[in-house]
């Protein structure tokens, strides 16, 4: 298994949302979204964004790739990864809409934030005290935590409000609308922005 964090664009400002990312082309079921294109095809691509958005190390990455060969649940913790995946998407989606969230959506982060904070310990450490993981949680429980905890910081916040969709004809991305003028478009104004700029240009020119 190769680390290959460089594959992966971090735009959205939020932890759980740049997990949302590694999926496109979402589809609504009856009660759930799915995606039909997925960036993270096995253990390496979940571990290598972690890397890239800073939920692990390197030195513990690669140890997690190392067990991985043989360890099945990391492949569960996997599909555990994209089930909140999911789940966040829809009630992202939602809160965009202005529609109640599904409710197993909902569940799903629940769960999740549940077993986030029995993974969490409050110790008195040099003079103070800090929030600590259990050592005996293994780092993609970890990760899956991290961006649990990520969501429902979000969700509950007033930055709910500025959860976006990318206005990229075949994009989809989703980002927090951070900017002063709380006019932001694009995921990435030097992909989709300049795209929509260059087909603005063809329609004009055209035209004339």
């Amino acid at each position: 298994m190769e680390l290959q964090p460089d594959k992966f664009k971090l735009i959205a400002g939020d932890l759980s949302l740049d997990l949302v990312n590694t999926a496109s082309k979402w589809q609504r079921a009856e009660n759930s979204f799915s995606p039909t294109g997925d960036s993270l095809a096995d253990i390496s691509d979940l571990v290598s964004w972690a890397i890239k958005a800073k939920a692990v190390d390197e030195g513990t990455a690669r140890r997690v790739l190392k067990s991985a060969e043989n360890d099945k649940l990391d492949a569960r913790v996997l599909r555990r990864v994209k089930k909140l995946r999911s789940a966040i998407y829809g009630i992202a989606i939602a809160m965009i809409t202005g529609k109640a969230p599904f409710p197993d959506d909902v569940d799903c982060l629940e769960k999740a934030r549940s077993r986030a904070l029995d993974g969490q310990k409050i110790e008195y450490v040099r003079g103070r005290l800090e929030l600590r993981r259990r050592k005996e949680e293994a780092p993609l429980d970890a990760v899956l935590d991290s961006i649990a905890l990520s969501a429902v910081d979000l969700f509950t916040s007033d930055r709910a409000e500025r959860i976006r969709v990318c206005g990229g004809e075949s994009c989809g991305w989703l980002f927090v609308d951070d900017s002063r003028g709380r006019n932001r478009h694009w995921c990435d104004m030097r992909d989709c922005g300049n795209l929509a700029k260059v087909r603005r240009f063809r329609r004009k020119s055209s035209k004339v």
